[in-house]
């Protein structure tokens, strides 16, 4: 299954501060939002590739307003995306992977996934679904690991666990996927695709996840340097 965004609706360049990157529609120069009228504004990606050979994956849909069908939208309760946490985490890790053959790079990357405005909120799920009450207690995640390039081709599903279990675990959802976090085949939680409709990003309330990767040696290879306008 899917979600959106994707990274495929990262297709516009831009210069960035140490770096260049390329993002969905709904972020401008300088990385200010630029809403354009539609109904996906607020689902912004943006993956930035900085010169001294780090990555950072920006995602703003980790959450999102859901409401009852008796419900108004302003009534609507944020909930987190837990399956999208964990598909752009095995996205990331398979970006890198490519990356670091396509470069020759066999050195370890220092991996960070975090994310904020998580307080109170449990994850998403369908209406036929049994609803979880078990909802997260801090306002932001961060978890950190280093990876081996052995490790990216052999076992993501053994990072992504150490990077997201504890997040999984406080949601009480770890075991929804086992499949992702013990390197088979990538497999959501059973129903959860890309989740009811959305709200602004302007909201005070919208979760923002992020993952970044930046080797442990950066001198050991260097990036080529973007060409001139």
């Amino acid at each position: 299954m899917g979600f959106s965004p994707d990274l495929s609706s990262a297709h516009q360049g831009h210069r960035r501060a140490r770096g260049v990157a390329l993002s969905s529609s709904g972020l401008g120069a300088g990385r200010v939002y630029a809403p354009e009228g539609r109904s996906s504004d607020e689902s912004v990606i943006e993956l930035q590739l900085f010169e001294d050979g780090g990555l950072r994956l920006l995602m703003t849909r980790l959450s999102e307003g859901a409401s009852g069908p008796y419900e108004s939208p302003g009534d609507a309760e944020q909930v987190i995306f837990d399956a999208a946490a964990v598909v752009f985490t095995r996205h990331m890790l398979e970006l890198i992977r490519l990356i670091s053959d396509d470069v020759g790079y066999h050195g370890n990357w220092a991996v960070v996934v975090g994310a904020n405005r998580l307080r109170g909120r449990r994850r998403w799920s369908q209406p036929s679904v049994f609803v979880s009450n078990h909802r997260y207690s801090a306002d932001t995640y961060e978890e950190s690991t280093g990876v081996t390039l052995a490790e990216l081709r052999d076992a993501p599903g053994t990072v992504t666990r150490r990077l997201l279990g504890p997040l999984l675990r406080s949601l009480d959802c770890e075991e929804a996927f086992v499949k992702a976090l013990t390197d088979e085949e990538l497999s959501l939680a059973p129903g959860d695709d890309t989740g009811p409709g959305g709200e602004a990003m302007t909201s005070p309330g919208l979760a923002r996840g992020r993952t970044v990767q930046r080797r442990r040696d950066p001198t050991t290879t260097r990036w080529p340097q973007p060409s001139s306008p």
